[in-house]
């Protein structure tokens, strides 16, 4: 069996997994509470909420978007890589996985590709549901300035350039739910880098090298419509580099 044709059985394999979990639902939960709590703050205000000198759908998805890329995506990996890996230490299925014939390295790197998978698809949804938010917005009010066509090209590329930037977040989150067995531990780790991201953003020194910051930097910037490709590359490159490191040593850890 080819390489290629071996690693799409690995990667249906843990699809087929993925469907028993709350993975799936998550991605389109954890993106709609954040538009409920967005759509709830912004209509308490009423128009004032927006000023009337901007363009009102870039300083709806700017507002969505600070907090989804500094805050809640963040947690999102968080809650979707311990998933990934409590998935293994639960069922105690580690060392069936490593027997079967599919070579370890290609075992961990089909969960990397799962986890980039799923965070790819909420931000997608996340880009959505900014738009429906903005619609129903519209209908109830049409002083929000919301009546024009959406920004979609700016909305997918912030979206598709934070999930960029967020790979290095995956790939240690990601590492520290397969390598520990413990939950509690993989997501109390990313909550606690989280909230750090939140604190050090402003930081000229160390937000921009900081990988829970770097996406949030990376969003700041839609409605500006700049691009901070340094930033983004940090987090691509970087993650790339930690998901072959990662990978070489979970695929020579001795057996879970």
């Amino acid at each position: 069996m080819s390489t290629l044709k071996m690693l799409g059985r690995v990667i249906d394999a843990e699809r087929l997994k993925m469907r028993r979990t709350l993975a799936l639902v998550l991605t389109l939960i954890i993106p709609l509470a954040l538009i409920l709590l967005e759509f709830a703050m912004t209509a308490q205000t009423g128009i004032n909420s927006i000023p009337s000198d901007v363009d009102s759908w870039l300083w709806i998805s700017q507002s969505v978007m600070v907090f989804w890329s500094l805050f809640m995506l963040p947690l999102f990996i968080t809650l979707q890589t311990a998933l990934l890996g409590n998935l293994e230490y639960r069922h105690n299925t580690w060392k069936k996985l490593f027997s079967l014939p599919a070579p370890r390295w290609m075992v961990i790197l089909a969960k990397q590709l799962m986890a980039l998978a799923l965070i790819a698809l909420s931000c997608l949804v996340m880009a959505g549901l900014t738009v429906l938010m903005g619609f129903t917005l519209n209908a109830m009010d049409a002083g929000y300035g919301l009546g024009g066509p959406p920004p979609w090209l700016t909305l997918l590329k912030y979206s598709g350039l934070v999930f960029l930037a967020s790979w290095l977040i995956v790939a240690i989150n990601l590492w520290v739910a397969l390598n520990w067995s413990s939950f509690v531990a993989s997501t109390s780790f990313g909550i606690v880098a989280t909230i750090s991201g939140v604190m050090i953003i402003n930081s000229e020194k160390f937000g921009k090298f900081y990988p829970w910051a770097i996406a949030g930097l990376v969003g700041n910037q839609l409605y500006e419509g700049v691009i901070i490709w340094s930033q983004v590359l940090v987090g691509l490159i970087g993650g790339v580099l930690f998901f072959i490191i990662s990978n070489w040593q979970l695929s020579r850890k001795q057996i879970y």
